[in-house]
């Protein structure tokens, strides 16, 4: 199985990816923590030392080329995250996307549709398993990936309600991306 290098790094479409680093724990916390951002994701306590820890954890991972979590820059200022997990030798979850708000409108969309080219194009994998769900009343980020080709394939269900399951399948995310990639300012 492929595994991206430690100092992986990419420039797509005017933005920055790297991997995560303990150095951006605070940049984290301050996203996960943000009422207005994280109404839809797993609760996250301002603890600076607890998410250093838990990204020393991820770091392991990421050696095993099991999870990848980027950082995604803009005019050299941090503005978002995703991760990249379960990954398997044909499938890969996408998810923890979360950037902040006020940005140019394509920033989100660009950091999304990049990590998926990484899962798709750079480790190869056939298939995006939407395992965790997104919750059933994120409108917009189940507009989006169905636009991008996601079908729906079932829900869970936890503390914080009812989440929608998925697959995209890297053909139907080719077919689709370039819709998006079209409105954002720099197409390569």
């Amino acid at each position: 199985m492929y595994k991206l290098p430690t100092d992986f790094k990419l420039e797509k479409y005017g933005i920055c990816v790297r991997l995560v680093q303990e150095c951006d724990a605070e940049f984290i916390i301050r996203l996960r923590t943000d009422s207005r951002l994280s109404r839809f994701i797993h609760d996250t306590p301002f603890d600076i030392e607890k998410q250093v820890a838990w990204i020393r954890q991820y770091k392991v991972r990421e050696h095993d080329g099991t999870d990848y979590y980027f950082l995604f820059l803009y005019e050299e200022k941090p503005v978002g995250v995703c991760r990249i997990y379960h990954i398997t030798e044909d499938a890969f979850t996408f998810g923890s996307w979360i950037f902040l708000q006020g940005l140019p409108f394509w920033i989100p969309i660009a950091g999304a549709i990049i990590g998926r080219e990484i899962g798709f194009e750079t480790l190869g994998k056939t298939k995006e398993l939407e395992i965790d769900g997104t919750h059933i009343l994120n409108s917009g980020v189940i507009s989006f990936s169905r636009q991008l080709g996601m079908n729906i394939t079932g829900e869970r269900q936890d503390n914080k309600g009812i989440y929608l399951t998925g697959i995209l399948l890297r053909e139907e995310f080719e077919k689709n991306k370039t819709k998006f990639i079209n409105k954002f300012p720099q197409k390569q």
